[in-house]
């Protein structure tokens, strides 16, 4: 158990080191971008998702499927995961974001001091200065 909670761990951390934007390694082929919707409000689907916020306000719902959420642009982000095992990250420093990783799954979530999350369990990282 403990091998495998590890495994999961390391995989979401390479994970988010590939949806580093602006860059990083750049936006992955298949992702989802906010910010090039022209919107606010940015949805995953119903499968597994790579969602990809952007540097101003964002409120972006993680459907159903494994999604990986980096929120860690400046702004204001609220974060809504969903059932299933997310990873969602809203390190920006600011403070400000609000996360909620839904019911159910092994989520993971990264943010800063400031931050609200609701539904996490115990999988919550603390990092950032603000």
């Amino acid at each position: 158990m403990a091998v495998g909670t590890l495994l999961v761990a390391l995989a979401a951390g390479i994970a988010m080191a590939q949806v580093e934007p602006n860059g990083g390694t750049g936006t992955p082929p298949g992702a989802i971008d906010c910010d090039n919707d022209g919107k606010t409000r940015c949805e995953g689907t119903g499968q597994p998702d790579i969602i990809i916020g952007s540097s101003g306000r964002d409120i972006i719902i993680a459907k159903e499927g494994g999604d990986i959420v980096n929120a860690s642009q400046r702004g204001r982000d609220d974060v809504f995961g969903n059932k299933d095992d997310d990873t969602l990250d809203v390190q920006d420093e600011e403070g400000n974001d609000f996360v909620d990783c839904g019911e159910g799954g092994e989520d993971q979530a990264f943010g800063g001091r400031g931050d609200k999350f609701t539904n996490y369990g115990s999988n919550v990282s603390r990092g950032g200065t603000a």
